[in-house]
């Protein structure tokens, strides 16, 4: 007889459902996905697995449904878990042996968040293309990393310790906020599953999380660069070098870029002038990183 409420309207109960229909009450945290919809009562069932105390069940969920409207937004909730691209992202993200929870938490998340949030992604990345969102991504997390210092003056070793993992437990939070918004853009096709799945793995690297299968090493970040430089003057500058996949600079000019050749050999020749003399980028020497295994 408890009432909960979530993002379709008021929940009348929340019920175990085994093979006599005995129904056992139960307090519950909803997380996400499976929607079904019981057309013998006519009620909006959902399925989701269930988080007690650590423990994972699943639940049936009678939600009542008064009107189109209500189930209109349950109809998109189901869209939400079985649009094609977050299939495949979910398919193609290998970062760490935990990625598949990662995920899963980002399903859950993007059901239980509150309307803002989804407003959030989709007003920041709306008017992005998808390499200048990865673009952003990454420099989002590498001047998050910049600012993180384990070796703080006077500290004692089990301070500088715990810093460590202060840090390590941060960057895990980081990465799931991120793979939060990357489903939320892929789900209203702001980016596709290809390049969301880029984004996360690239901000893994600069965590220096250990990849079950490394990406291709044709990716190189580009700082220091004046805050005019566009896409044009990037892309312009570096396909000198050798053909270009994409290129894009992080927006809110911040003078990061990235750009991603076709072949590895084009990044050797990056990096064979930038460690022999320097690049320059509108008269400014820049700093050239390749995205790979080890990023320093």
């Amino acid at each position: 007889g408890n009432s909960y409420h979530n993002e379709l309207g008021p929940i009348e109960d929340v019920t175990y459902e085994n093979e006599d229909s005995a129904q056992l009450p139960a307090t519950a945290v909803l997380m996400d996905p499976h929607n079904q919809h019981d057309e013998e009562s006519n009620l909006a069932v959902a399925s989701f697995p269930l988080a007690i105390d650590g423990n994972r069940d699943i639940i049936m969920v009678e939600n009542y449904v008064e009107n189109n409207d209500e189930m209109d937004s349950f109809d998109n909730m189901e869209n939400l878990f079985s649009h094609p691209g977050l299939e495949q992202m979910r398919e193609e993200i290998n970062w760490f042996p935990e990625s598949e929870e990662v995920v899963s938490k980002a399903l859950t998340n993007a059901y239980m968040d509150d309307e803002h949030i989804h407003r959030e992604v989709m007003e920041r990345y709306q008017n992005l293309e998808p390499m200048e969102i990865e673009a952003s991504v990454l420099c989002d997390a590498y001047e998050w990393l910049k600012k993180q210092n384990p070796m703080k003056t006077n500290n004692s070793e089990d301070q500088q310790q715990q810093n460590i993992e202060d840090i390590l437990e941060g960057k895990r939070l980081y990465i799931q906020e991120i793979v939060d918004q990357m489903v939320l853009a892929v789900r209203y096709d702001l980016i596709g599953p290809e390049h969301a799945s880029m984004t996360i793995h690239g901000c893994a690297i600069l965590f220096h999380f250990v990849l079950e299968k490394d990406p291709p090493e044709t990716t190189i970040l580009v700082t220091g660069m004046p805050k005019t430089v566009d896409t044009f003057t990037l892309t312009k500058t570096f396909s000198e070098f050798g053909e270009i996949e994409g290129a894009a600079c992080a927006s809110n000019s911040r003078g990061f870029g990235l750009v991603r050749y076709l072949r590895k050999l084009s990044v050797k020749n990056v990096l064979n002038l930038y460690h022999g003399d320097e690049v320059v980028v509108q008269n400014v020497a820049v700093t050239i990183r390749q995205l790979k295994t080890g990023f320093r």
